[in-house]
């Protein structure tokens, strides 16, 4: 067996595994918002109860059903993942593209804007950010969203720069077309595996965030649940058990990892380099 076909299986595992997890963290979200197996912010009286049939995760020092929290906090984690990647993809591809293609004063003007923002680490600007703006998840959505804008236009610009200086964007220029129809058909398409590869990063660094956020509590507020908020809550209880902490803390750590192994097995099948060295 070659070199290539030892290597290509591994290359497809990141894929299917990732795959496998991300799927399974999204079908959580969307039972929760269909059915949950008791009411998640309703309190009861069975209090800091160990995982059993009739509460699968346990209970939480509210006598709160701990997976119904699991479960609805995964929807809100993925919802803040969502906006948040949006935000800074959107606004990150049109600086990038505006600084690439046309270079010159506005290149200069809006890479600095991007090096400031980008010198504060994403967690530490969000909190900057939540607290000029308030607490809650739409303001959480907003603050990592604009973290991430940076990332997405240093990388945009970077693959505008490059493709700009291909042969056939210098015969679409010749054949009189717009700036703008050149950049919406010939560059920005051949500019979407990295940006693909950058929103699957992404989407786990937002996960983090929102958690961080909420453990701070900047973002979801009680009685919301939210991964975050429920291991502040559970920080308390350590000393007596450890349920309450270990079940948002595993669904934190499947859904980081889905979504980092997922961008490494997209790497894999959408970076031309990666291909020719296998």
């Amino acid at each position: 067996m070659t070199e290539a076909r030892r290597g290509r299986p591994l290359k497809n595992a990141n894929l299917v595994v990732g795959t496998v997890l991300v799927v399974g963290v999204l079908l959580s979200a969307l039972l929760s918002l269909a059915y949950t197996p008791y009411n998640p912010t309703k309190m009861g009286r069975d209090r800091l109860q160990p995982p059993s049939q009739a509460h699968p995760f346990g209970t939480d020092q509210f006598g709160r059903d701990t997976f119904s929290r699991v479960l609805k906090g995964s929807t809100n984690s993925l919802l803040v993942g969502t906006i948040a990647v949006g935000i800074g993809l959107v606004c990150g591809v049109l600086v990038g593209a505006l600084s690439g293609y046309f270079g010159g004063w506005l290149d200069e003007v809006l890479m600095r804007v991007a090096d400031v923002i980008y010198g504060f680490p994403a967690i530490l600007m969000a909190i900057l950010i939540t607290s000029i703006l308030g607490h809650g998840i739409q303001n959480s959505m907003i603050a990592i969203g604009l973290s991430n804008v940076p990332v997405f236009a240093r990388l945009t610009r970077g693959s505008f720069l490059s493709l700009k200086q291909r042969g056939f964007v210098s015969a679409a220029r010749a054949l009189g077309r717009s700036p703008w129809g050149i950049v919406g058909r010939h560059i920005l398409p051949n500019s979407l595996s990295p940006l693909l590869i950058q929103a699957s990063s992404s989407f786990a660094i937002a996960i983090l965030a929102e958690a961080a956020l909420s453990y701070l509590g900047l973002g979801t507020q009680p009685p919301q649940p939210s991964w975050g908020s429920m291991l502040l809550e559970a920080q308390a209880l350590l000393n007596r058990t450890l349920w309450p902490a270990l079940f948002p803390g595993l669904a934190i750590a499947v859904a980081v990892l889905g979504f980092n192994v997922l961008g490494d097995g997209l790497r894999d099948a959408l970076d031309p380099r990666v291909r020719e060295r296998g």
